[in-house]
C-alpha cells in the first residue's frame, strides 16, 4: 500500500506542473520573474546569485525547487545589470533513477516526463506552430514484465518567436540501465526549455578577467576550499553534478595546477543560451608532454567546462 501511495504521488505531482511560460521577453524585468518564482515556493540558489565571479554587464540568477516527481526543478535567468532587462531564459526539469530493476515506479516516471514534455510542446505549439525538428528518432532497446522500453525519447525542437527571440525545447528521457566495462548508464530524466533574446547574446569578456575566475577557482581547490571553488562553476552545470565536476577536474590536472594561458587562443561560440568563451593553457605544473587544457567559460565568465586536448591540435 505504501509503494502504491508513493507511486501515485509521484505521478499527480508532475501532471500538475502547469506553468504559464512568457515567451515575448524582450520588455520584461527581471523583478518580475523573481515574483514568480517566489510565488511558486523556488528557492534561490546563494552561489549563482552572489555574482562573485560575474564579469561585464550581466548578471545570473538561479532558483531551485525540489519536486517529488522530478526530483529538481532549475530557472536561470540570465539579465543585464543596467536596465534589468532579460537575454536568455532556462527551465530544467531534471532527475536520475539509478534503480537496475525496470521497476513499476520507473515506468511511471518515465511516463509522466513524456506528458510533462507533450503539454509544453503542445502549449509552444498553439503559439507558434510547429518548431523545426532537429531530433534523433525514438528507438526501442528491450522489453520487461512492464511492456517496451524505450532508449529514450530524444528530441530538440526549435521555435523563431520573431526577429530576436528563440525558443528551444529538449528532451532525454530513458529509463534504461545499462552496465558496460568502464561506465554504468542508470536512466536520465531531462527536459530542457531555453527562452533565448539573441539581439543580447552577445558579450564582450577580457582574456584577463578569464584568467582570474580561474586562477581563483585552483587556489580553492588547492586550499581545499571546494565551496569556494564552486562559486566560480557556471549556473548552466547542474546543481547535484558541481562537486563530481570539481572530482573530475582534480582528477585530470591534479589538485595543485599552474597553468600559463597560451596567446590568440580564445574562441567563442554561441550556444543559444549562453556564450560560450574557450581559452586554451599549457601545463606548467604537473609537466605533461602533448597535453593541453581548454576552460570553457559562460556568458558571465564563470568555468562550463575543463578537458584535455593534444598539445598539436
Amino acid at each position: 500500500m505504501r509503494n502504491l501511495l508513493l507511486i501515485l504521488t509521484f505521478f499527480i505531482s508532475i501532471k500538475g506542473i502547469t506553468q504559464d511560460f512568457n515567451f515575448n521577453i524582450s520588455n520584461v524585468k527581471i523583478a518580475e520573474y523573481i515574483n514568480m518564482e517566489k510565488k511558486e515556493g523556488s528557492e534561490v540558489c546563494v552561489n549563482s546569485s552572489n555574482n562573485l565571479a560575474s564579469i561585464g554587464e550581466r548578471h545570473i540568477i538561479k532558483f531551485y525547487k525540489n519536486e517529488l516527481a522530478t526530483k529538481d526543478y532549475e530557472a536561470i535567468y540570465t539579465y543585464d545589470k543596467l536596465d534589468s532587462s532579460i537575454i536568455s531564459i532556462r527551465f530544467l526539469w531534471n532527475t536520475k533513477y539509478s534503480n537496475s530493476i525496470l521497476d513499476t515506479k520507473k515506468i511511471i516516471i518515465q511516463k509522466s516526463f513524456k506528458n510533462k514534455y507533450y503539454d509544453i510542446k503542445s502549449s509552444i505549439e498553439k503559439k507558434f506552430g510547429k518548431g523545426i525538428d532537429n531530433s534523433i528518432e525514438e528507438t526501442y532497446v528491450g522489453t520487461s514484465d512492464h511492456g517496451q522500453i524505450k532508449r529514450g525519447l530524444i528530441k530538440t525542437l526549435i521555435w523563431k518567436v520573431d526577429n530576436n527571440i528563440s525558443v528551444k525545447l529538449d528532451t532525454d528521457i530513458s529509463s534504461l540501465y545499462e552496465k558496460g566495462e568502464l561506465s554504468t548508464y542508470t536512466g536520465i530524466f531531462k527536459i530542457t526549455l531555453d527562452i533565448i533574446d539573441n539581439s543580447k547574446t552577445e558579450n564582450q569578456l577580457s582574456e584577463q578577467a578569464l584568467n582570474r575566475n580561474l586562477l581563483d577557482f585552483l587556489r580553492g581547490i588547492e586550499n581545499d576550499e571546494l565551496k569556494k571553488s564552486e562559486e566560480y562553476l557556471s549556473p548552466y552545470i547542474y546543481e547535484g553534478e558541481k562537486t563530481e565536476f570539481i572530482e573530475s577536474a582534480i582528477g585530470k590536472t591534479g589538485k595543485i595546477v599552474k597553468l600559463k594561458p597560451l596567446k590568440n587562443s580564445l574562441d567563442k561560440r554561441n550556444l543559444n543560451y549562453t556564450q560560450i568563451s574557450n581559452l586554451k593553457y599549457k601545463y606548467i605544473k604537473p609537466k605533461k608532454r602533448g597535453k593541453n587544457i581548454i576552460v570553457s567559460f559562460d556568458g558571465i565568465g564563470k568555468i562550463y567546462d575543463i578537458y584535455e586536448v593534444d598539445a598539436k591540435k
